[in-house]
């Protein structure tokens, strides 16, 4: 396999264990300038662009208009999947899109559905990130972590980590 096609296939690998993660922080700057954190529900993470469902009217919306720049983090610890990603946001709205991303469980937030007046759709592209990966499985990495403790010598970082623009 080329390298081309390798960085493609680790790539796509990354978004998908974006979209595995679901629940990601989103930070943005508030009117201090000082940054303010939230999670989200990532609706759908594709090669470069994710996309959240927000109040159009809210504090985040507000924030995106005046600064677009957010910084996105993300943490699996099920599948030891950690990432960091910056970008910049832009809130919109767009019924059919909503559609094409609507789930059951957006109706607690959002029980007009797609046509939720309040609905806005919060599209981030990114710009930069990193992610880190153990290359090992969770048995050998306590183990690891056990024998540091034992002879008091801090852990190898074993894994992989990669940084990529989108």
């Amino acid at each position: 396999m080329s390298t081309t096609q390798t960085q493609r296939d680790d790539h796509a690998a990354t978004w998908k264990s974006i979209e595995d993660a679901r629940i990601g922080f989103v930070a943005t700057f508030g009117k201090d300038a000082a940054p303010r954190a939230r999670p989200l529900t990532t609706q759908k993470a594709d090669q470069g662009t994710l996309w959240f469902f927000i109040d159009r009217h809210g504090e985040l919306a507000d924030e995106i208009a005046a600064d677009p720049r957010v910084l996105l983090t993300y943490a699996d610890t099920s599948a030891s999947f950690y990432a960091s990603m910056t970008g910049r946001g832009h809130v919109s709205v767009d019924p059919q899109k909503a559609r094409e991303l609507w789930s059951k469980i957006a109706e607690a937030w959002f029980p007009g559905g797609p046509e939720d007046p309040k609905l806005g759709l919060l599209r981030i592209d990114v710009e930069h990130g990193e992610t880190w990966e153990p290359t090992t499985n969770k048995v050998v990495q306590f183990m690891s972590i056990a024998a540091a403790a034992i002879t008091h010598t801090p852990p190898k970082h074993e894994g992989k980590h990669t940084e990529f623009t989108a």
